[in-house]
């Protein structure tokens, strides 16, 4: 999806104030294993973070954001997002959904 949709268009789907738009931007992230590189350089990575750290944030969008850092994670982004961010989402979200998605996708 990400592929067709191009990245431009999952930034502003990320950076919506709607969170059905949020949601549809993270799904469309998790494609983005197979272009890492070209999500990175798109600077894809600081959207999503910025929704994990979100308080509002809900939570079916959070989980599709917690996959799609996982996917990118993989590889060119691993030292950018998962050291501090997953961390302390892991530690202090009350939600044990979120938790349970962090420990098994990390």
């Amino acid at each position: 999806m990400a592929e067709q949709m191009g990245y431009p268009v999952i930034l502003d789907l990320l950076q919506s104030s709607s969170d059905k738009m949020q949601y549809a931007g993270g799904r469309s992230s998790q494609d983005s294993c197979a272009h890492q590189d070209g999500f990175c350089r798109e600077n894809g990575v600081p959207p999503l973070v910025h929704l994990l750290r979100g308080s509002q944030t809900a939570l079916k969008t959070l989980l599709s954001v917690i996959k799609a850092l996982g996917c990118l994670c993989i590889g060119v982004a691993l030292t950018t997002c998962r050291e501090k961010v997953i961390l302390e989402l892991l530690k202090s979200h009350e939600s044990l959904e979120v938790k349970a998605s962090i420990r098994f996708k990390n």
